[in-house]
């Protein structure tokens, strides 16, 4: 008669091995996903320190190039000198707050303690008709013996300066009639507009001004491939610190 021989069954044991093994395995793929995840945002963080850092890219000076034609500029009647505007659009003819906000970005331009930061942020082309920004410069100029160098030629400029008036707030935009209610009319003064609710906030002084321009024989018509620099001064708000771009 054959013996009758019994034996423990491992099947529980063998499933609870097979949890244990697939749970350390999702720990340990868990554990190099956190390390490669923090590996790569320091790698971000590294980029975007030595990549954005203001004193850095002030330090290298590759935006200084861009302050050449103001560099021995150093008030706003050197400017009526040394260029010639059209009699509507010259530095002398904007408003006080203009004046006031040409004179400070002329402090930045000069600046040369560090209290100005001269960042480059790259080229970009223009490729939409509504951003050309040289359009403002087709106007009748002036020709002054004190703006003519040695070589016959004349440096071009326009200054424009104006303030932004707002009204209401992201509630009353969304929830009222701040937009649509009362609005004004293209043209307004300061009076019609406070009047409306408008509060003056951005101001803003908009320099443009050319490399030389040969001067063509009287009478003779030319064409020439002129650049032009740009100095955007704005304030966001009415009593805050003007920042100067270019």
């Amino acid at each position: 008669m054959p013996s009758l021989v019994v034996s423990p069954s491992t099947g529980a044991l063998n499933r609870r091995l097979d949890a244990i093994t697939c749970k350390s395995r999702f720990k340990s793929i868990r554990t190099r996903v956190n390390r490669l995840a923090g590996l790569f945002c320091a790698i971000l963080l590294t980029i975007d320190v030595v990549a954005n850092d203001w004193e850095i890219i002030s330090y290298v000076g590759n935006g200084r190039h861009f302050l050449t034609p103001l560099l021995d500029v150093e008030s706003v009647d050197d400017m009526e000198v040394d260029y010639s505007f059209p009699a509507m659009s010259s530095p002398n003819g904007v408003s006080k707050i203009g004046r006031f906000m040409i004179d400070v970005a002329l402090a930045q331009l000069i600046d040369r303690t560090g209290a100005s930061y001269v960042l480059s942020m790259g080229s970009f082309s223009i490729n939409d008709p509504s951003s050309n920004l040289c359009g403002s410069l087709r106007q009748t100029y002036p020709v002054f013996g004190t703006a003519i160098s040695k070589n016959n030629s004349i440096h071009l400029g326009t200054v424009k300066d104006g303030i932004t008036y707002l009204r209401g707030n992201t509630l009353t935009h969304l929830l009222g009639s701040s937009v649509t209610s009362h609005v004004a009319a293209p043209g307004a003064n300061d009076k019609q507009l406070q009047d409306l609710g408008y509060v003056p906030s951005p101001a803003f002084a908009d320099i443009r001004i050319t490399t030389p321009l040969p001067l063509p024989p009287p009478g003779q018509v030319t064409q020439f491939n002129v650049s032009m620099y740009r100095f955007f001064s704005t304030s966001y708000c009415s009593g805050g610190v003007r920042l100067t771009l270019n």
